[in-house]
């Protein structure tokens, strides 16, 4: 090993340079945050050629003095922070001292500043971290700093560079994101002499969230707003409907700073996680505010990364935070023109378990006066919404497979209304289910005058289709059953509907898988599931939740004890979620299995009528809606 020397003074600034200026990007964050920093109201960022051959940022801040504006080029030279005891308490951007020198190692710089008070200002040039000229300068209060030719003394870096068009789109990421850090400041962005965004600077995160993406996107943004454990959540997150098939557009702050955080993006992606499907993303513009020494903004050279005191209240709030506000927005989203109904719960009877109803012989009725057919009532939206569960319940008959609806008949106002009872035959069990065979309905009779939803058919045995106002529906009852199951499951946990297997089953596991789910007994009996340990990785299971046969609970068993051991549960809220998934997928009817006109109308009026009804457990769409207006676009009857 030779002799141990120390640095020269320029070698040093370059291998800083080599951890604060990867490329055009990183030099356009620090100067923004600069800007930020001086109180500016307003901030313009131009580049060229990706931002490799020139750069500038303007602002309309409070400027440098003379003296300060060269002491600024020096390292770890800043106005930041004085002691140590600054770092536990660091409100700016920037804080390190490292940027200016940093940067001015690598290209050529022009500083033109000037403060408020002052008559003049001063201009300086700086190559390669050395200070080449100095003068006053008739400019604006503010600064603007111009970077030329960067990385023209180190080729080597120049090599790594990709092409402008990718290193402009880096430096576009970096202003959108202090752009929606900041929305009190009007940030503007000029690349090769066009305009791409332009921000009010209002304070307003909706409007920034506008100029910087557009109308379309704004539109499907949610409002977030929680406070809990002295943290406050506040932004934006967007609509299932609007999610994307990367993390790209995920935007978190942490007191007004850009951060890349994989924990926040978990607890996101844990909110959604009955929203979406695998492999797509919500997007969100999410600010923390946190007391200043509960994070640590220190630990990355480009502040790209912080550490939380305490990382456990952080998720809690922004996962909880997140749900309640999809919940809320998903309660107040416009629903179908339909009239007051209060739907009744459809349940599920296993195949375990059929129920047979056996009613006396249908009687003949006297039919009714005919009636003009009812129309659905013009909707005004400005009006307030009627509920939806004011009308009286009706007389439900259960099926093999879920309840079917049987509204009461009409009568003429001289008589008492009189309830009209289907008749049901005994229904022998099959291994693949049957639908109740009740008489079909002739077409102008499937319509139901008092709820205004026509019944049209079924698509591949799994689609129900049924038109409802001005509207088509498409509803995949698979996906809508099991979300009605879940949602009963949720409701039932901690008083489980359970059913004793006559037969307990056993599941076979090793030694430690047995451990691992015994562990969790009391978690998921709270679901329905009651295992014993019999001895050898052999747990016994005597009851499983209503609705899922002895093999299916005993499969789901399986799949959590999988879950456990691959350490998935460090990634979910609780492992009490992952069984009711299972138990309602399993539980649901299947794509492909007949049912009666009656018994899908049912289900169809129930996802008409409840609005938490719209994705599966697994994150699938309930239901498509075609309106009149989309169809005749389709068709070309509209010009």
């Amino acid at each position: 090993m030779g002799r141990i020397n120390v640095l020269d003074k320029h070698v040093a600034n370059m291998i800083a340079a080599g951890e604060v200026v990867e490329n055009p990007a990183s030099v356009v964050k620090e100067l923004l945050e600069n800007a930020i920093d001086a109180k500016s109201g307003s901030v313009t960022c131009e580049i060229q050629n990706g931002g490799i051959s020139y750069i500038r940022i303007t602002d309309d801040g409070i400027g440098m003095p003379a003296d300060d504006a060269k002491t600024a080029f020096l390292r770890h030279a800043t106005s930041k922070i004085s002691c140590a005891e600054d770092l536990d308490g660091i409100e700016t951007l920037g804080f390190r001292g490292e940027a200016l020198a940093a940067i001015s190692s690598v290209s050529k710089i022009d500083l033109i500043t000037k403060t408020r008070d002052a008559d003049m200002g001063v201009s300086l040039r700086v190559e390669a971290g050395t200070v080449i000229r100095e003068g006053e300068s008739g400019c604006p209060d503010g600064t603007t700093i111009i970077v030329r030719e960067l990385f023209y003394n180190t080729p080597a870096r120049m090599r790594f560079l990709k092409k402008d068009a990718t290193e402009a789109a880096n430096v576009e990421n970096v202003v959108r994101a202090c752009a929606l850090a900041h929305p009190d400041v009007s940030i503007r962005f000029i690349k090769d002499g066009r305009d791409i965004l332009h921000t009010p600077g209002d304070g307003l995160l909706k409007s920034c969230i506008y100029a910087v993406f557009g109308r379309d996107f704004a539109n499907n943004m949610h409002e977030v707003e929680t406070s809990e454990r002295n943290i406050t959540l506040s932004g934006f997150t967007c609509a299932p409907t609007a999610s994307r098939g990367n993390r790209s557009l995920q935007f978190f702050f942490i007191n007004g700073r850009p951060v890349k955080s994989a924990m926040l993006s978990v607890a996101l992606d844990n909110a959604y996680r009955e929203r979406l499907m695998k492999g797509r993303f919500p997007t969100c513009v999410l600010n923390l505010t946190l007391p200043l020494g509960s994070v640590d903004v220190n630990v990355h050279p480009a502040k790209t990364e912080v550490k939380f005191a305490s990382e456990r209240d952080v998720f809690d709030v922004v996962y909880y935070g997140i749900k309640m506000a999809l919940e809320k927005s998903e309660k107040r989203e416009i629903v179908p023109p339909r009239v007051n109904l209060k739907p009744e719960p459809v349940d599920n009877i296993t195949k375990n378990q059929q129920k047979i109803v056996e009613t006396p012989p249908m009687q003949k009725v006297e039919e009714p006066p005919k009636k003009e057919e009812a129309k659905l009532p013009f909707v005004d939206s400005s009006a307030p919404r009627v509920s939806l569960f004011e009308q009286k319940p009706r007389t439900m008959l259960r099926s093999t497979q879920f309840a079917t609806y049987h509204t009461e008949s009409v009568k003429p106002k001289a008589e008492e209304p009189k309830e009209e009872i289907i008749e049901v035959q005994k229904i022998e069990e099959t291994p693949t289910p049957t639908a109740v065979p009740i008489p079909e309905p002739a077409p102008e009779e499937t319509k139901s005058e008092e709820i205004n939803v026509k019944f049209i058919g079924e698509a591949m045995n799994t689609y129900i289709i049924v038109e409802g106002g001005e509207s088509v529906f498409f509803i995949d009852k698979h996906a809508a059953h099991e979300r009605i199951i879940f949602e009963k499951l949720q409701k039932t946990v901690g008083e489980p509907q359970s059913q004793m297997l006559l037969v307990p089953e056993t599941v076979s596991l090793d030694k430690v898988s047995a451990e691992v789910l015994l562990d969790n007994r009391d978690e998921i009996a709270k679901i329905g599931f009651d295992i014993e340990e019999f001895g050898d990785g052999i747990v016994v299971c005597s009851a499983v939740p209503d609705g899922i046969d002895a093999k299916e609970g005993v499969h789901v068993l399986e799949e959590l004890v999988e879950m456990l051991r691959t350490g998935a549960r460090a990634k979910r809220p609780d492992i009490l979620s992952e069984v009711m998934y299972s138990v309602a997928c399993k539980a649901a009817i299947k794509a492909g299995q007949k049912n009666s006109p009656e018994e899908l109308l049912a289900l169809a009026k129930r996802v008409l009528c409840e609005d938490d009804i719209r994705y599966c457990p697994h994150g699938r769409p309930v239901m498509i809606e075609y309106t009149k207006n989309e169809l005749e676009r389709k068709f070309k009857r509209t010009v």
